[in-house]
């Protein structure tokens, strides 16, 4: 076996890893999503477009690993290293997205959910 092949296996097999551990975080991620109704409880927060915006990235988060995992499913089929980035891109946005909602909430509302 050649290098190329030896890379190419090795790159299947983190693709599908990946794949893997992206699948069991739906789970925590569904979790996560489910508790974000309690961020509504304190009154006002309904109408705090911050408290929106952190509730939407946990409501997104499992539809986002369930994606990620088929993607990273589809680069261990028929692997090459750009379909394997392209299997992390969505992870990487959607905690991009929940680390500026969060920086976002905690400097405007100080981490009260009605502000």
């Amino acid at each position: 076996m050649d290098s190329g092949q030896r890379g190419a296996t090795g790159g299947r097999i983190a693709a599908a890893v990946l794949g893997v551990l992206f699948l069991i975080a739906i789970l925590p991620a569904a979790f996560l999503a489910f508790t974000t109704i309690f961020f509504f409880d304190a009154p006002g927060s309904t109408e705090s477009a911050l408290t929106v915006m952190l509730a939407a990235g946990f409501w997104a988060a499992p539809i986002v690993c369930g994606v990620a995992a088929l993607l990273a499913f589809r680069a261990a089929w028929s692997f090459t290293p750009r379909r394997l980035g392209i299997a992390l891109a969505p992870v990487g946005v959607l905690l991009a997205y929940l680390a500026i909602a969060y920086i976002a909430f905690d400097s405007v509302c100080a981490g009260r959910f009605a502000c």
